[in-house]
């Protein structure tokens, strides 16, 4: 999908301020479900999530992509996890932050990062993936 932006509806993104670069819903199973890859500048990155159904444990794997397939692609530890002992779906919950600056590479200058989503308990579960720059 192709999407095209004018110049004069840019928002610069902002120091000191979380900003949004990729929020997705993703079905996470027993085998994994993946995020698309959202670009980083450098600096702190931070995952959030919510979703979780109730009774389920969700296991949350950052990865760095290095652009030839998930096999070679650098894991970010540690694993982050979501256990909903609660009776409804699990609220927004964000991780401590990442710094980004090791992985800025390639000729784009940008970190690039993707979640893994691993559903433990739930056969299927769809959770709410939000990266912040």
């Amino acid at each position: 999908m192709q999407s095209s932006v004018s110049a004069s509806s840019v928002t610069p993104l902002g120091a000191g301020t979380w900003d949004t670069i990729l929020d997705q819903n993703v079905t996470a199973t027993s085998s994994g479900g993946r995020t698309s890859i959202a670009y980083s500048g450098g600096g702190d990155i931070r995952i959030c999530a919510s979703g979780v159904n109730v009774a389920n444990s969700v296991d949350f794997y950052v990865y760095s992509d290095n652009g030839s397939g998930d096999s070679v692609d650098d894991y970010v530890p540690p694993k982050r996890n979501i256990i909903n002992a609660q009776s409804s779906s699990s609220t927004l919950v964000c991780f401590p932050k990442i710094d980004a600056r090791p992985y800025v590479d390639g000729s784009n200058n940008k970190a690039e990062f993707y979640v893994k989503v691993y559903s433990r308990n739930d056969s299927s579960d769809t959770v709410r993936v939000i990266i912040q720059d």
